[in-house]
């Protein structure tokens, strides 16, 4: 019997009955498995060759080895005729494949930790460097009318290269201008909107928040900042959530006296004298009952010495809650007083030599440090941060 040599799928029928489907399939469908199995292996579609080990070439019922047995060369005649091509599997798009800098490890291994990742790459914890550089060189080219490349490098100890780059970025993006005229880099308009969503706290505030958060840290009383604002203070920053002995629950936006609060006594008791007179001026109106004593000007007087004797305020015993004390100083830059800054604590838990022995001299390490802080923001710089210590 002669079997049509042409494709089988253009065979005629007669062919198939003679030989018969079964005699043709069964024997093939071993290597039928083995060249799906390594297709697959394969990962993209390309099935390995005929020397790759797996018994059979990609297009099983090729092989003489797997030829049906007595069929002799019939079935290598059917497969040799003409078949459509396999259409490969399309190789995945670069934009589609994960990205080890911006995706956690997927399935197909992007993004491992085996693989390098520098310092720079979003998922890295550390700060990245780029964009500290660029900040560093914002700050010193803005401390500066004109700067140029040797004044910058000695600024910020960057190499010149990257400063380079960088002003090149920062001239791009319109911060920075290389005026030729002046002979170097300055700022542009647009530098100040950098800091135009600032609303928060005042600057002082700022300066004060990491000091007060290591007191409490230390000591666990709660302290706050207040500032002047009227005839009276107000507390504008408080560490009463970090506190687990504050004696109030919130204090924040909370007006004290300049007469009988620690606070406001801090305040009024270290003005200059020009503004403690208006002051005096404004107590008098004052419809707070705690601002009206018998007599205010010995009142002041009182705490004015006694500011003067020990460095810092004291509550009015006479007022509520007597069960806790406050002792505030003065924050001033020169004659002027920025803010005052206070330390609550319960009475039956603090002693006269712990108050003098170490809440008074920790409450005036930290002023000191609040105004070198300040400082250092009004002159465009990095404030100093805590030391930690005890």
């Amino acid at each position: 019997m002669v079997v049509h040599s042409e494709c089988p799928r253009s065979c005629p029928s007669w062919a198939f009955r003679s030989i018969g489907v079964s005699a043709v399939i069964i024997p093939l469908l071993p290597c039928l498995r083995r060249a799906t199995s390594s297709a697959r292996a394969d990962g993209f579609g390309n099935a390995p060759s005929a020397q790759s080990g797996s018994g059979c070439v990609p297009r099983c019922g090729t092989s003489r080895d797997h030829a049906a047995p007595g069929l002799g060369g019939a079935v290598e005649e059917l497969s040799d005729g003409p078949r459509s091509p396999a259409r490969p599997r399309q190789r995945e798009a670069p934009e589609q494949q994960c990205s080890s800098s911006i995706r956690p490890a997927c399935k197909r291994g992007h993004g491992r930790d085996d693989q390098a990742a520098g310092p720079e790459t979003v998922t890295s914890p550390r700060s990245v460097q780029s964009v500290v550089r660029a900040l560093a060189l914002l700050r010193a080219v803005n401390q500066r009318r004109v700067s140029t490349i040797a004044d910058l490098h000695k600024d910020t100890g960057l190499p010149k290269p990257t400063i380079v780059r960088l002003l090149a970025t920062l001239v791009a993006e319109g911060y920075v201008i290389n005026d030729r005229h002046l002979g170097g880099y300055c700022v542009t308009s647009l530098a100040p909107t950098l800091g135009a969503g600032f609303h928060g706290a005042p600057m002082i505030v700022e300066a004060a928040r990491p000091w007060c958060s290591d007191l409490t840290r230390r000591l666990k009383w709660p302290i706050a900042i207040a500032m002047l604002d009227g005839d009276a203070v107000v507390v504008r920053f408080s560490t009463i959530p970090d506190s687990p002995m504050s004696p109030f629950h919130a204090t924040l936006n909370m007006r004290h006296s300049l007469v009988s609060r620690a606070l406001g006594r801090a305040y009024i008791a270290s003005c200059p004298q020009a503004e403690r007179s208006a002051l005096v001026k404004k107590l008098r109106r004052s419809e707070n009952p705690e601002d009206r004593p018998a007599n205010l000007t010995a009142t002041i007087a009182g705490v004015r010495a006694f500011v003067g004797t020990h460095g810092y305020a004291i509550r009015d015993p006479r007022v509520e809650p007597k069960s806790s004390s406050t002792i505030a100083m003065p924050i001033k830059q020169g004659d002027r007083v920025l803010a005052t800054i206070g330390l609550t604590y319960f009475r039956s838990a603090v002693s006269a030599k712990t108050l003098d022995e170490v809440l008074v001299p920790a409450l005036r390490a930290a002023v000191d440090g609040i105004e070198a802080s300040y400082a250092s923001l009004v002159a465009g710089r990095i404030p100093a941060t805590t030391d930690g210590g005890s």
